[in-house]
Formats: C-alpha cells, structure tokens, sequence
C-alpha cells in the first residue's frame, strides 16, 4: 500500500509518495516538475525526483538507496 499527496502550485506539479512497511523501512519518493516552455504547460517539462527507502527495484528490494534523478520528461 502507499499514500500519494499531489500539490500543483502554479505551473509546477509536485507528488509525494510514502510506502510503509510492517518492518518499518519502507520508502518515501518526491516528484517535481516545471515546464520548460511557459506557453506549453503540458509538453516538455524539467523534472526533479528524490527517492530513499527500499524496493525501488526488484534489483534494490532488500537495499536501502537515496537517489536523486534530474531530467526532461515528455509529458505532464
């Protein structure tokens, strides 16, 4: 199960996503996004992610990982 909170303040587009764990570990992952073009809000867009905790991948189940990712996404 996870909890998913999602803020869009203006132009920009944050997500938070927390997955708990019956252990206690779990992950907590944060998205943000902007556009790079003011006049085409929806198309390419700057993109930030934050994410630390287990299971990010099968690779990764049963590590513990930060990882901060920066890129171009094509979508909102």
């Amino acid at each position: 199960s996870q909890i998913e909170a999602m803020w869009t303040p203006g132009r920009a587009t944050a997500q938070l996503t927390w997955r708990p764990s019956l252990s206690g570990d779990g992950s907590v992952q944060f998205d943000w996004s902007y556009p790079v073009f003011k006049e085409r809000p929806d198309g390419l867009r700057w993109y930030v992610q934050f994410f630390h905790g287990y299971g990010e991948s099968l690779i990764d189940y049963d590590d513990s990982i930060t990882r901060v990712a920066i890129g171009i996404a094509l979508q909102r």
